[in-house]
């Protein structure tokens, strides 16, 4: 955090056991969400959890889980598969837009059309974390890479 507390001094593991990353989807991205073809593949973006998390709290792959975070919660498609390590919830990001067509506008009087499907799944930027330590509305950022944080990011799953 800014003043330079850990994540896990913050957000102890015992309110937050999992820790959520984001990745990019081989098939999608925040832009090609708009092609039909794509989304006719792969709709919306379901939550990778590890087959013994998913045990843990009675999820199968299909199921709709909460995923929470500090910062807000979302609901999601599980894909229980290994390949995820325990404690970790992964997400493909790209998804869950409220605008870039996800909504009706209207533009010089003309209206432009809603595509639902550009809303479906989880939007990364709906969980992320604000810093506590910042004024205002001020999201964790990665120093790294200079964006608001996506990777490591204290997380708990409820099964819906």
């Amino acid at each position: 955090l800014a003043d330079g507390t850990p994540l896990r001094e913050a957000f102890p593991e015992s309110d937050w056991p999992m820790t959520m990353v984001a990745f990019k989807s081989n098939l999608q991205s925040a832009y090609s969400i708009a092609s039909p073809v794509l989304r006719s593949i792969q709709p919306d973006n379901p939550v990778s959890i590890n087959p013994e998390d998913a045990a843990k709290a009675g999820i199968k792959s299909g199921d709709k889980l909460r995923i929470v975070t500090p910062g807000g919660s979302q609901i999601a498609t599980a894909l229980v598969r290994e390949g995820v390590s325990p404690g970790v919830v992964a997400i493909p990001h790209g998804y869950g837009h409220w605008e870039l067509g996800a909504r009706a506008h209207e533009i010089d009087g003309v209206s432009q059309p809603e595509i639902p499907g550009l809303a479906a799944g989880v939007s990364l930027n709906a969980i992320g974390l604000q810093d506590p330590h910042r004024g205002g509305s001020a999201t964790l950022g990665d120093w790294a890479i200079g964006s608001a944080a996506r990777q490591a990011l204290p997380a708990r799953i409820e099964r819906v």
